[in-house]
Order: structure tokens, then sequence, then C-alpha cells
């Protein structure tokens, strides 16, 4: 049976898919074609349990989504299972002429409306993980540990031995109101590579490069800055080989738990339970005030529900990490 799974966006989206497509692939001995974003195909591209990608042109759908049609139907469905749950990938389920459409019952935008069936709460509760999980419920399979199964994180024996441990910092969000102070990254790396801890990196995109420019320009040490010359694979790489991850609430954090590095998450306006790392042996900082998490973009007052994460507790966070960390 071929089975199409929509999950286009994010990149943390996309990672708490991966168990559920585990757990179909597995119990249902099918085959998963997965519909997803063209920039983080290649990441799906990584997971055994996926047996065809089909990239969605999202940056150029007027040229691409005849060719992007004629591939989503170039097979035969017997169910489209839709986890995105808005209008956009609804459609693309619909699309798709699968015999069946099962999708989120927290699915907004009116998605539900071309789904045959509906699984879960209408209200977002508990981890995104669990939540898609859920669907692996409807199809009656028995409950067990999520796994994201990326090939690369098989080679658990990646780690150096017995030499300086790595840390990787990601200190980027797409929205304003995640960033924890520029400034303060700066401090805790000089920290880190003062006391001679680990090694740093830093790790982000093209788009963060001007932003990388000026971290840097506030340190006195000098880290290895690999910000905008990693693609999404050496990326992937670069985490499964690292013992920790400082990072606000974004893409990295939740690629790092998958390939089973250490992560120190700083929240500020969303959820640790909804979207935090999955999982046990991660760290999550954040100042808890009456209005977070609010879940705005920006904030609309002093972001305290960040600033007031102070330098010296993240820095106390990741050595009791680091020293927990085995080889």
């Amino acid at each position: 049976m071929d089975l199409l799974l929509v999950k286009m966006s994010s990149l943390g989206d996309v990672i708490h898919t991966l168990p559920l497509a585990s757990r179909l692939s597995t119990g249902l001995g099918c085959r998963i074609h997965w519909v997803v974003n063209e920039a983080l195909a290649p990441l799906v591209s990584q997971c055994p349990d996926v047996a065809r990608v089909v990239p969605f042109p999202r940056h150029r759908l007027v040229s691409g989504f005849p060719g992007f049609i004629k591939e989503l139907r170039s097979h035969s469905y017997e169910m489209a299972v839709d986890v995105q749950g808005l209008l956009k990938s609804a459609l693309v389920a619909y699309l798709s002429a699968s015999k069946r459409r099962l999708g989120l019952r927290s699915a907004r935008e009116g998605a539900s409306l071309f789904y045959h069936d509906l699984v879960g709460t209408a209200a977002i509760q508990g981890h995104a993980v669990d939540r898609y999980m859920e669907v692996a419920n409807y199809f009656g399979l028995p409950d067990g540990l999520p796994q994201f199964n990326l090939a690369l994180s098989k080679n658990s024996g990646s780690k150096r031995k017995g030499r300086k441990k790595l840390v990787t910092i990601s200190p980027f969000a797409r929205w304003q109101s995640k960033r924890w102070p520029k400034e303060r990254f700066a401090r805790v790396a000089d920290l880190i590579m003062k006391s001679d801890l680990a090694q740093v990196i830093f790790m982000g995109g093209q788009e963060d490069r001007r932003q990388m420019d000026e971290i840097v320009g506030l340190m006195g040490q000098r880290p290895v800055d690999l910000v905008g010359s990693t693609d999404l694979k050496e990326m992937t790489r670069v985490l499964r080989d690292s013992d920790l991850l400082l990072c606000n609430d974004s893409g990295p954090m939740h690629l790092a738990v998958a390939v089973g590095c250490k992560v120190v998450a700083l929240f500020g306006p969303t959820s640790p339970e909804r979207t935090g790392p999955y999982g046990s042996g991660h760290r999550v900082l954040r100042n808890r005030v009456d209005c977070s998490p609010c879940f705005r973009r920006e904030c609309r007052l002093d972001l305290s529900c960040l600033t007031g994460i102070r330098v010296e507790e993240v820095y106390e966070s990741m050595v009791s990490a680091l020293a927990s960390s085995h080889e």
C-alpha cells in the first residue's frame, strides 16, 4: 500500500513528523510518500522509512506546480494523511486523488472540509510529536517510543573520543520575539572558550550572516564560524558530532534532538510543552512571566520572558550538560 503523508514545513514540524512516518511504515507495512517543501526534501530523503519524497515547489509555484501535480498523481494512494492542517496542505491531499483523506481535528483555514476522517482534539494540547502520533492510534497501531529515524543518526560512533568536546551555538530564530539578545550569546560563547570546556561552533543560514558578524564583533575569543556555509545535510552532520547545542526555540533544536545531540534551549513566547526539545536529557531555560507563552512573533512589551534569562544560568546549565554527557 502506498500512503501519502503531507507535512510541508517548517524544519521543526517536519522533524516532529519523522516518528509518525516510522510508525506507519513499520506498523502498516506501507510505502510512505511524503510531500514536503523543496528546501526540506534533502532531510526527508535521509529517513529510511520514506520510500519517495515529493518536493513541493513553494518558491516557484507558477512554473513548478504543473510538474508537481503530475508527479503527485503518478501513484495511486489508498490514504492521504495531512498533519500540516492548513488549507494549502489539505488541497494537496485532495489533489492527490487518494481514496481517503485523514487530517487533524485541530486543522485551520477550513482544511477539515477536505478530509474524510479526523483524529485528535480541536484544541492544540501536548507536544507536537505526540499529537501527530495520534494518527497511528487511528490505525490501531500499538504505542511505542517515538523514533527519529534518520540515516545519519545511526552513526553512534561519530562522537570524538579523548578530545575536547564540541558545543554548537545557533543564536538565530525567525521570530523577533524568540531571539535571546546577541550580546548574551557572545558572552556565553566567550565563557565556554575561556574555560577551555569545549570547542565552539556557530551555525546558521546565509540570512543570519549579518547578525553573526555582530556577534563575532562582540566576542573576545574566535569561534569556528559556519554561518551561511552549511546546507541542511552538513548541518545535520555537525549536530550529530556535537556534544551540546545552545539555541533559541528554532529548527536546529529539533534537528539536534533527532540526531542525538543534547540541547540547552532558551524559551520565551512559545511553549516547551508543545514544541520544546522532545525526550529526556535536554534543558529548557525560561523566565516565567504572566504573559508567556503569548505566541506572538513580535513582543509588545519588554521581552522579559527572554531577557530575564541570565548569562550565568545559561553558562551553568551548559557546564552541567557537558559534564553529564557521555563520550
